[in-house]
């Protein structure tokens, strides 16, 4: 790994607005375009953004409650590098994913900012290009959404579980359009946990049944269940003809949700934002769009990229408005009701949001990046009260990666030059194979057969709760017994005395967990 500093380039810029001043930080290297894409909080309340640079590198910069930047962590490699999404745990883990070249990246950094592991989806015998779109912790895991694509073009949704030190644990097919005719170029962009269900968003190209050699982009939703089985693929507005994208989804209450996104009018170029409601069986219940003059008479379009609930009746909106065409529209956030009546609005001129603009925090505020049209493009972060007023300064003493015993925390440069490798997919459990494994508690036997000692290699004893060892003859009688501790993977024993024959190795535990080997002794 070698080493660079990368220095950020801070300034503050107090702008005016509806007669109110608010604080906006502007950083990043001042020679290079910078781009954000994501963004979220940390276990001490700093900010994590990843973003794309001009060079096809990827940052990773952490900052202070204020927006002030803390540290950062540039990621360079053989190919162009470029983050989708960022998560950190309890525990200071942070994961970023998106891709190396063609090939699906994830890669660990610790609660120092330490490099511990990261992996590359190789398989060009399946697929001619794989990217991982969205991370999240789920049960101490890592749970990842790609999107994976053919040389002959067929698009493809997947899930990859692993663990927190690399090993990949299970690995799905979600979706394929090879599987309906009427679907084409498959593009999952945004997850959502929601109960023990996951949501799907984004967009894909779609043909009415009489007309199936025309396709049209329509906002998708997939269910997934809790064992990571597709409940259902909702193509929405099939017969409204909405040309839209889903951009999220939140419940409504136990059986009704609300996506969210952005239609084009009519066969016009204007985007408004909309809400696109559905039931628990996948059926359309009604959607609704957000006009323009409802939000403001300067709003001359309003692309929806983020929303956020303030409570059981209000929402946060961070969008891009104003004219096309869509890249350069600025950032502007408004609040609203559940029926779409907008409360505020405000913009912010000169700056552009990107797909993943808003966090909230545990505090009730709301942290959002976006991209900064000076000289070279730069990270724009700013932070908001639900009432749109800037949030004050906050001046408690906080020390910031609390959990590092190390500090303070170096920038510099990590090369991705030896990441580990998943080539044979088919080889990679399915989750119902791979949860099916870890209700039992295999034993292995050596040597088979035995004469003087014997090893009894244990797996999957974190897993279970008290866990024990019993060896039985072949009349049944019980020779041997012992407790197994937790996280225990061997267990050696005399055999010296035991009379020769067949044997078998049974475990048990009070969690249901089993497994058994036959072995002999001469």
């Amino acid at each position: 790994m070698k080493t660079l500093m990368y220095s950020a380039l801070i300034t503050l810029l107090p702008l005016l607005s509806f007669g109110q001043q608010r604080w906006e930080v502007v950083f990043g290297n001042p020679d290079i375009l910078e781009v954000p894409l994501n963004l979220t909080d940390s276990y001490d309340k700093g900010v994590l953004i990843c973003t794309w640079n001009e060079l096809n590198q990827a940052t990773v910069f952490k900052t202070d409650k204020n927006g002030e930047p803390l540290w950062n962590k540039l990621f360079d490699g053989p190919s162009p590098i470029g983050f989708t999404s960022i998560a950190v745990d309890e525990i200071g883990n942070i994961v970023a994913v998106g891709a190396h070249g063609s090939n699906a990246l994830i890669v660990l950094i610790d609660k120092c900012g330490e490099l511990q592991w990261c992996n590359e989806l190789v398989n060009e015998q399946e697929y001619d290009r794989t990217r991982y779109t969205e991370v999240i912790f789920v049960n101490n895991t890592i749970l990842v959404l790609g999107g994976f694509y053919d040389d002959e073009h067929n698009s493809t949704i997947h899930l990859a579980n692993f663990e927190l030190d690399g090993t990949l644990l299970w690995l799905k097919e979600i979706v394929n359009e090879k599987d309906d005719p009427l679907m084409r170029e498959l593009v999952p962009a945004y997850f959502d946990k929601i109960g023990d269900s996951y949501f799907v968003s984004g967009f894909c190209y779609y043909a009415k049944p009489g007309n199936p050699d025309m396709f049209y982009p329509r906002a998708m939703f997939v269910k997934i269940d809790s064992l990571y089985n597709k409940d259902w693929f909702l193509p929405y507005g099939m017969e409204d003809a909405l040309t839209a994208i889903s951009r999220g989804v939140i419940p409504l209450d136990s059986d009704n949700y609300r996506g969210y996104g952005t239609y084009l009018i009519g066969s016009t170029d204007t985007s408004n934002a909309i809400f696109m409601d559905f039931d628990a069986a996948g059926i359309e219940t009604g959607h609704k769009g957000i006009p323009n003059n409802s939000i403001s008479p300067t709003v001359k379009d309003n692309d929806l990229m983020a929303l956020q609930v303030i409570d059981d009746s209000t929402y946060f909106i961070t969008a891009q408005v104003g004219e096309i065409p869509l890249e350069v529209n600025p950032i502007g956030e408004w609040t609203m009701d559940t029926s779409g009546y907008v409360y505020a609005y405000q913009n912010h001129p000169g700056a552009f949001s990107i797909s993943h603009p808003t966090t909230k925090t545990n505090e009730g505020q709301f942290v959002t990046v976006g991209k900064k049209m000076n000289e070279t493009i730069d990270i724009l972060l700013y932070k908001l009260n639900a009432d749109l007023s800037q949030a004050e300064f906050d001046t408690s003493t906080i020390v910031y990666d609390s959990l590092c015993d190390s500090l303070p925390i170096v920038s510099d440069t990590i090369y991705l030059d030896n990441c580990s490798i998943i080539t044979g997919i088919e080889e990679v459990p399915t989750p119902q194979e791979y949860y099916a494994f870890i209700k039992t508690i295999p034993v292995d036997v050596f040597p088979n057969p035995a004469t003087t000692d014997i090893v009894f290699e244990l797996g999957n004893t974190g897993l279970h709760k008290n866990i024990s060892l019993a060896c039985f003859d072949i009349n049944g009688k019980l020779v041997f017994e012992q407790t197994v501790q937790p996280g225990q993977t061997q267990i050696k024993s005399s055999v010296a005395n035991w009379k020769s024959g067949m044997y078998i190795a049974v475990t048990s535990s009070s969690t249901g967990g089993t497994g058994s080997a036959k072995f002999v002794v001469k």
